[in-house]
């Protein structure tokens, strides 16, 4: 399965082609607050040194946050609009899951708690358990 996985909720963006579990292609690019501009640019990119076609995509995966509101909605957007014409499935992941999953991965463990900074001298946490291929929260934010 081809997907495509789209992440703008940092100060790097990024982008990149799986098939199945294996890498295909990546792009990361530097992004500003104010701009958003480089993504459409960076996927054109990336499809080209896949040797893809947008209609070859079978998922689209897009970073949901914590992270810049701006950068989520037009990742969101980009993948949405993509996705419309072949109603090929857009799935969000938060960045706790995608941390979660590695972490449980590198420690061989089933559940973990990841905590991050949400600025402003607070804290975000969740707690995750493995089930299967994926990683379930176990509690609220």
């Amino acid at each position: 399965m081809l997907i495509l996985s789209i992440d703008q909720s940092a100060a790097t963006g990024s982008a990149a082609i799986l098939d199945d579990q294996r890498l295909v292609a990546e792009r990361h690019w530097a992004e500003t607050r104010f701009s958003r501009q480089q993504l459409f640019p960076s996927l054109k990119a990336l499809l080209n040194d896949a040797g893809l076609e947008p209609g070859a995509i079978q998922l689209y995966v897009v970073g949901v946050g914590p992270g810049s509101y701006s950068g989520l909605r037009v990742a969101l957007a980009a993948a949405m609009a993509m996705a419309l014409p072949g109603k090929i499935p857009v799935y969000g992941i938060t960045s706790a899951e995608g941390i979660a999953w590695q972490a449980a991965e590198v420690a061989h463990v089933a559940q973990v708690r990841i905590v991050g900074d949400a600025r402003r001298d607070q804290w975000w946490t969740r707690c995750f358990r493995r089930l299967d291929a994926y990683m379930r929260p176990v509690a609220d934010w």
